[in-house]
């Protein structure tokens, strides 16, 4: 979507089933998969979205209640009020290098390479629902590995300048799975982030955003490992990468805000 867009998205339901998708990233939002240079207003969205993901060659997965990608666009007064479900079918062997960025209104939030001073922004908008991608609470029902970022409004952000203000989230938030993470050549492959505006964001000004659901992110290795020694003192057994990271707000490289 490109310029201007407002009204309500119908109650229904979105299934997309990924299969040998080719190119470098995909984008799905039930407004639009793709806004740029768009301004956003007063959207209700409720319609569910449930993907699920086979074999593709795709690096960047992109979910958004309204959009799974933008740059230099503005959404304002709106909502999503459906559950997002972003699934990766077991025996999906390169889903551990890929990137995953769901949100309750925005997948994903870039600068086009070839203009930094691009703006985006959010502002008096919230989610209401569940916004999930990756995720089961035991092993038996999950064993794909990911790099999952899940964010009430966003699911992650690269861009430079992003504001979020006067926003909100009230859906439970849902990142990873007890099997994701492996060491490879001593760095952790498999991360698991949540945040209840922000899943993971590079920057953002934030002002009077705040999060009342609940935020959840699992992952198979634990940060340290303690055991007792023979001396009975308590020493440090195994250190691990940390790549569970849970936030009520989210993740930032840097902010400014309230």
């Amino acid at each position: 979507v490109s310029g201007n867009s407002s009204g309500s998205l119908v109650d229904s339901t979105q299934q997309e089933d990924l299969f040998g998708e080719s190119s470098s990233y995909l984008t799905i939002g039930a407004l639009a998969n793709e806004a740029e240079n768009s301004n956003i207003s007063a959207i209700t969205n409720i319609v569910t979205i449930n993907v699920t993901e086979y074999n593709n060659s795709s690096n960047i997965l992109a979910v958004g209640g309204l959009v799974g990608t933008m740059h230099n666009s503005q959404i304002n007064y709106s909502s999503n009020y459906a559950p997002i479900n972003v699934a990766v079918a077991n025996g999906n062997s390169e889903a551990y290098s890929k990137n995953y960025f769901v949100g309750g209104l925005v997948g994903f939030v870039f600068n086009n390479s070839e203009n930094n001073e691009e703006t985006s922004s959010l502002r008096y908008s919230y989610n209401a629902s569940s916004v999930m991608a990756g995720y089961a609470n035991t092993n038996s029902l999950l064993t794909t590995q990911g790099q999952y970022y899940v964010g009430g409004l966003v699911g992650y952000s690269s861009a430079n300048n992003l504001t979020i203000s006067g926003c909100y989230n009230s859906g439970a938030i849902k990142s990873g799975n007890k099997s994701n993470g492996r060491t490879i050549n001593n760095t952790v492959q498999g991360i698991s982030y949540g945040g209840g505006i922000v899943g993971h964001a590079n920057y953002a000004s934030l002002d009077n955003c705040y999060n009342e659901g609940t935020i959840e992110a699992l992952g198979a290795s634990p940060v340290t490992d303690f055991r007792w020694a023979t001396n009975y003192d308590l020493e440090l057994y195994q250190s691990n990468q940390k790549n569970v990271y849970a936030y009520a707000i989210g993740h930032f490289d840097a902010w400014d805000g309230d």
